[in-house]
């Protein structure tokens, strides 16, 4: 019986859908039993298009910060970056996965030289998040946006 019980809190509480796996990375930021608990979930429940496949790679990268030794954590950030980057070759346009890739390019230590798509990607998201249907991504870019890119006077008029 303990197992069973043990077996059913597991399972409510593992993400099922893109709200949950996005509200789970958002949370894995901060709490690295957040980003554990949704690599366990990709571990388990391996990511079914290229939306998953970059949250399974972002929260890698971002799992990195709460690794102790520097080899361990420079293996994690590489081992997400390639997923990341996988899922972007596979679906270049578009733009959730455009985010992911700029918001941990624009928190990553310049040392790691993971910077080089910040301009293309920061364009495409101003140029394009105003046809964002999905009401939490939008909010979720421009949130972002707002706060991180500094815009000037003309890009902050194209995301509101």
């Amino acid at each position: 019986m303990p197992l069973l019980i043990v077996l059913l809190f597991i399972s409510a509480s593992t993400p099922k859908t893109l709200p949950e796996i996005r509200s789970l990375y958002g949370a894995s930021i901060s709490k690295s039993s957040a980003s554990n608990q949704l690599i366990a979930y990709f571990t388990e429940n391996p990511p079914k298009n290229e939306v998953e496949l970059a949250y399974e790679g972002a929260v890698r990268m971002v799992k990195a910060k709460h690794v102790f030794f520097p080899t361990d954590k420079l293996a994690t950030y590489n081992q997400g970056k390639n997923l990341l980057e996988s899922a972007l070759s596979k679906a270049p346009s578009n733009l959730e996965i455009r985010y992911l890739r700029y918001s941990i390019q624009h928190e990553s230590p310049g040392f790691l030289g993971y910077n080089k798509n910040m301009v293309e990607d920061r364009k495409m998201l101003i140029d394009k998040v105003s046809e964002v249907q999905d009401a939490e991504l939008k909010s979720m870019i421009k949130s972002f946006l707002l706060k991180a890119a500094k815009l000037n006077p003309e890009e902050k008029k194209l995301i509101e």
